[in-house]
């Protein structure tokens, strides 16, 4: 479980948003890395959004000079184990890959 550097901010009662200078691994769900507060955007040229619900990535975005390259959407069964993820790139359509947990 990673450590929030920074306080959440709440989207819903569950959600929240956290800010990330990259990630890592090559299956999904991936893992980000090295968390940044969200007033340190500013001095980034590139950064990840993830946001969580119930401690579950849910979707996680690239963005580089405020525009998103690439985002993932994550679902999840109710036991919390992750069955797709839908990949969205602003030069593609969208691809949906189930995952075997």
């Amino acid at each position: 479980m990673l450590t929030a550097c920074n306080q959440d901010k709440k989207i819903n009662n569950q959600t929240s948003e956290r800010y990330f200078q990259s990630w890592s691994g090559i299956n999904h769900p991936i893992n980000p890395q090295d968390e940044f507060p969200k007033g340190s955007i500013k001095f980034k040229t590139t950064y990840y959004i993830a946001y969580y619900k119930n401690d579950n990535l849910i979707r996680f975005k690239k963005l580089h000079k405020g525009t998103v390259l690439f985002e993932y959407l994550y679902k999840y069964d109710d036991d919390g184990n992750p069955t797709s993820v839908t990949i969205k790139k602003s030069s593609s359509e969208d691809k949906t890959i189930l995952i075997n947990g």
